[in-house]
Parts: structure tokens; C-alpha cells; sequence
């Protein structure tokens, strides 16, 4: 598997849903470290692994 973002640092806001849900996957397939912030504070995995490492439910508006 190609990690081009191993060692990196992903911040994606609403992460637990739809457009971040799918950019935080993304980074974690690709081997960031994915940290989310969402209202919904739902854990995600990927693989059978955390797709988030760091996950804060919180409301950033």
C-alpha cells in the first residue's frame, strides 16, 4: 500500500458524516494521522483499523 501521507497530520472537521467522513477515510487510507472534530462524535475504521486516531466531538460553529 502507498503511504503518501505517512508521518503527516490530517485535521478534518465533521468527520463523523458525509464530505469530511469521506476526507478522513481517505487520509487514513492513504497513512495519515487523522485527527476529527465533529458534533456527532461517531468513531470510524477503516480496514478494520481507526480511521481516527484523535476524535473530539465538539461544535466548531
Amino acid at each position: 500500500m502507498e503511504a503518501p501521507f505517512k508521518n503527516k497530520v490530517a485535521i478534518v472537521t465533521s468527520g463523523s458524516s458525509g464530505i469530511g467522513k469521506s476526507t478522513a477515510l481517505a487520509f487514513a487510507k492513504k497513512g495519515a494521522i487523522v485527527n476529527c472534530a465533529s458534533v456527532a462524535g461517531h468513531a470510524m475504521t477503516v480496514d478494520g483499523g481507526f480511521a481516527a486516531q484523535y476524535f473530539l466531538s465538539l461544535n466548531i460553529t
